[in-house]
């Protein structure tokens, strides 16, 4: 018998009104698509009978399990990983004849992915109870129409190997879950159906033919019932039942009054579907009527933000819904020491892999002596500093044990937070554990088994000696995680190797990328939140549906399998289609179930509402009502203040009268009084990142370090000569800096940075040798410590020129320049009256306050004689810019353009010493584009 029933009754509360009439309730069976209906069933039964005994609850694979009575019923049940194993040992050679390849020329490494493609086709096909003589008619059309690299398109004898694969899995006396359901299918008539009382099939949708198989023939029976709830695609899905074709007239239709309760919410990013599903949720606490509330999540991506954002004030609330292994903390760990072992090379790792590795919570909080976790915190703090400052991007971890550097900054800093007892050689110790413990043993893999056992250590290593544990997650995610290593490690792959550490770890990737953590819960109490499917069958009073997207309801997504889409539909199997049926019904039928039902969806250039909601709205419309569709905006302030003066106060001006003002510092202060502030009053340093590839900043370190090297060979020559040895000795300065700061530059993205800077050193001596003939090179790196009066006394000067050359009688000092741009002062345009517009004007002291110091430390200088200048080293043609340049052939008066500079210098210290002036913003909003503290002032919103 089938009955439909209407989409605003419960299918639970209709099979419990069945069993309520039986006899007893214990000779009776129900079977459901899933395992969840069955909790609500009991419950509805405890209810209105009170305690006896429950009736036979399956789902459909444990009423599979129950009825199958044949030979083989109790065979263990082969895994994926087995099923690989017994195709790669027992077929290959088979294989290899059909795709023209030699056995040893198919590894296990490029085998298993299309191993486990392979299985699951074969797998559906049998459940689908199709034979060796079905696919024949598809082996010839097999090599064009197969979904698979190159190598398979000579695969034929399709059906061949599906025959051999199952016998040899009988061979090996196993079960695949298809076989049992294959096999259920010719047990059922052993099975003795007439001695219960009632068998009630309730809630299906889309079958195989396996379960038609089984049903069909138990239909025949009269104890045997179909409940089934009325909805879109119901009819066309049981149509292989003779009596389901009378009920063609019950296709869902909600009424009228359904879809007036239901209401629409469009946002632009999860977040405004969260926080308004939240302001929902809150209104509905003031009713006291009591209802039944579900959160469905189509994406386990928004669970985490319903958690913490909406679940957290409630105070009953269950969770049963599969949340991907891949996304939680445990994997990101496993797959950050992958892309750090990939990337090693000759021994060394690669340093920004390494920081991303060491980073992750549950290493950088490793208990030192099985303590404190922040002193390994620390400790890797001063590892980041020391790697991001080197433009060495691969290392060796036993120079990160023996780093000098490393150690001393360790050290320090565990001195400064009150850990004084800690000793330079614990931290060593301490470098070289953790790289013992969770890096090394990873470099030397022998098989599969090796690789599970390491990384089954990995994870117990952390959970006894780091935080991980205190994470809330920590012990249902690595749980799951551990019982997946278990499989493979003790799988009949367990003594395979592959051809790389990468190989194993895209192994572990491909294997888990299925697994879910089940959340487990009271499926009974509170607010329910659910994942799509887990909502089959049931029904609740208010429904609050997320993501309603096109690219997640349906998930229509092609299949990831080896066959077409042309042959699986032929076959009759599943296809993305198949899934767009399923998910349309059941959509469809818990929203007729409900009072009310609330549908969250987002609204952007790249993001679309369902077409189920499309539907749904436009059925709205046709009964010539509005839909009750709601936009969901922050709250959000736009306007943009400017930020506040920072006043000064003694203890400030006492620790600025202390410093030693640099050219750098007065240029910081010239541009933006709160940059100064934040910098050198605060101290606040900007934190150096490392990145993967050599920065301009490093380029341009290099090159100066070569240029000083270089030139201080010369300084003991009379006059600078550019001959032909000389490019030979400036290559091999380059080298010691090379060797120095970049030690594998004789390799990749190195190598071009070393031979970029090796042709711009021939253009720097071509340049030298064309304009600077016979001059002497005075100094490099020059050095000046003096003091300048001021009306606050004497303030201290330091700064450091590049290079000082005499210039047949004319001093000039030099700053090179590796960028492209140069901030010299106009003389013409500098107006020392006109303080508003320095630094449009004034541009830079640099060169000024490198005259003004040679002068106080060379006295008997004069001004007359001496120019500074930047030399242009990052432009495309080298060039300098003087500071006392001539001016459309006009030359200034230097004693009077510098003692104008010279004011400003002592002006700006003034300013900067002077308790009454506050440190306020820049002038020109330019200047905040770059600045690092326009985060912590309030303008990052300039670009």
């Amino acid at each position: 018998m089938i009955t439909l029933i209407k989409p605003e009754e419960s299918i639970v509360s209709r099979v419990a009104d069945t069993l309520i009439s039986a006899k007893t309730l214990e000779n009776n069976i129900v079977v459901f698509p899933g395992k969840r209906p069955a909790h609500f069933l009991r419950k509805l039964l405890a209810e209105k009978t009170g305690a006896h005994a429950s009736p036979k609850i399956f789902s459909m694979d444990d009423f599979v399990d129950f009825v199958s009575t044949g030979s083989g019923v109790n065979r263990p049940v082969a895994s994926s990983l087995d099923l690989a194993a017994l195709l790669y040992d027992n077929l290959k050679d088979e294989l290899c004849d059909i795709i023209g390849l030699k056995p040893e020329a198919l590894s296990l490494d490029s085998f298993l992915p299309w191993a486990f493609k392979m299985i699951g086709d074969f797998e559906e096909i049998k459940i689908e109870l199709k034979t060796d003589k079905d696919l024949e008619q598809y082996d010839d059309i097999m090599p064009e129409e197969i979904s698979a690299p190159q190598f398979l398109k000579k695969f034929k004898n399709f059906s061949k190997l599906y025959k051999d694969f199952y016998f040899t899995i009988e061979t090996a006396n196993l079960l695949t879950r298809s076989l049992k359901y294959t096999n259920a299918s010719k047990d059922i008539e052993n099975f003795e159906a007439t001695k219960y009382e009632n068998i009630i099939f309730a809630g299906f949708f889309a079958l195989t033919a396996s379960e038609k198989a089984i049903l069909k023939y138990l239909c025949k029976e009269n104890n045997i019932s179909v409940i089934l709830e009325s909805g879109p695609g119901l009819i066309d899905q049981f149509s292989f039942l003779p009596e389901m074709k009378i009920l063609k007239e019950h296709e869902i239709k909600i009424k009228t009054k359904a879809l007036s309760n239901v209401s629409f919410y469009k946002a632009s990013d999860i977040h405004g579907e969260i926080f308004k599903l939240s302001e929902v949720l809150k209104s509905r606490k003031k009713s006291k009527e009591k209802s039944s509330d579900i959160i469905v999540l189509p994406s386990p991506e928004s669970l985490f933000p319903l958690i913490q954002n909406v679940l957290t004030d409630m105070q009953d609330y269950n969770i049963s819904m599969g949340y991907p292994v891949t996304s939680t903390p445990v994997y990101a760990l496993i797959d950050s020491l992958a892309d750090l072992l990939d990337k090693r090379t000759d021994g060394k790792y690669f340093a920004p892999n390494y920081l991303k590795f060491v980073f992750h919570p549950y290493i950088k909080n490793i208990y030192f002596n099985k303590k404190s976790a922040e002193t390994s915190r620390i400790i890797f703090q001063s590892i980041e500093e020391v790697l991001s400052a080197s433009m060495n991007k691969y290392i060796e971890l036993s120079d990160i044990e023996k780093d000098e550097e490393i150690i001393q900054k360790s050290v320090k800093k565990l001195k400064r937070y009150g850990d004084k007892k800690i000793s330079p050689a614990a931290v060593k110790k301490h470098i070289a554990f953790i790289h013992e413990t969770v890096i090394k043993p990873f470099e030397d893999l022998k098989d599969i088994q090796d690789f599970g056992a390491k990384l089954l250590d990995f994870i117990s290593f952390l959970s006894e000696n780091s935080t991980a544990n205190l994470h809330s997650y920590w012990a249902p995610f690595v749980q799951v995680a551990i019982e997946s290593i278990i499989e493979f490690k003790n799988s009949a792959l367990n003594d395979r190797q592959f051809i790389s550490t990468a190989a194993y770890f895209k192994f572990f990737e491909n294997f888990i990328n299925n697994i879910n953590y089940p959340f487990p819960g009271t499926p009974l109490k509170g607010t329910q939140v659910l994942g799509f499917l887990e909502t089959r069958n049931l029904k609740f009073d208010n429904v609050y549906f997320m993501d309603a997207n096109a690219d997640i309801l349906p998930a229509s997504k092609k299949e990831d399998t080896v066959l077409s889409h042309f042959i699986r539909e032929n076959l009759g199997l599943s296809t993305y289609k198949t899934r767009e049926k399923i998910a349309k019904y059941y959509f469809n039928v818990l929203i007729a179930n409900a009072k009310e039902a609330h549908i969250f969806y987002k609204d952007s250039a790249d993001k679309e509402r369902s077409s189920f909601v499309e539907k749904l709205i436009w059925d709205i419309e046709k009964e010539n009502k509005k839909p009750q569709e709601k936009d969901i905006y922050f709250k959000i302030q736009f306007e943009q203040k400017d930020p506040k003066p920072v006043k000064k106060d003694k203890a400030i001006i006492n620790a600025l009268m202390k410093r030693e003002f640099s050219p750098s510092s007065i240029d910081t202060y010239l541009n933006c009084g709160l940059q100064f502030y934040y910098k050198y009053v605060l101290g606040i340093a900007e934190k150096d990142e490392i990145s993967d590839e050599i920065d301009q900043r490093d380029i341009g370190t290099m090159v100066h370090d070569i240029l000083e090297n270089y030139f201080k060979l010369k300084m003991d020559e009379p006059s600078l000569e550019i001959e032909k040895d000389d490019y030979k000795l400036i290559k091999k300065e380059a080298k010691k800096v090379f060797d120095e700061r970049m030690k594998n530059h004789d390799m990749g993205y190195e190598y071009i940075i070393k031979s970029q800077i090796e042709k711009r050193l021939v253009d720097i001596l071509d340049f030298h040798k064309k304009n600077f003939k016979g001059i002497k090179i005075s100094g490099c790196e020059q050095g000046f410590k003096t003091t300048i009066n001021t009306k606050h006394g004497d303030i201290n000067l330091r700064g450091r020129a590049d290079r000082i050359d005499d210039r047949k009688g004319e001093i000039h000092i030099i700053d090179y320049k590796t960028g492209v741009l140069a901030k010299v002062p106009d003389w013409k345009k500098f107006d020392l009256d006109n303080r508003d517009e320095w630094p449009k004007t004034l541009k830079s002291t640099q060169l000024p306050f490198y005259i003004l110091a040679y002068l106080k430390t060379n006295p008997h200088a004069s001004v007359r004689y001496i120019d500074a200048s930047l030399m242009m080293l990052g432009r495309e043609k080298i060039e300098e810019q003087k500071l006392f340049k001539e001016v459309r052939g006009k030359a200034p008066n230097k004693t009077e353009v510098f003692e104008n500079y010279e004011k400003a210098i002592i002006t700006l210290i003034e300013e900067i010493l002077d308790i009454d002036k506050s440190f306020d913003m820049a002038g020109d909003e330019k200047t905040c584009v770059n600045c690092p503290f326009k985060v912590s002032c309030g303008r990052q919103w300039i670009e």
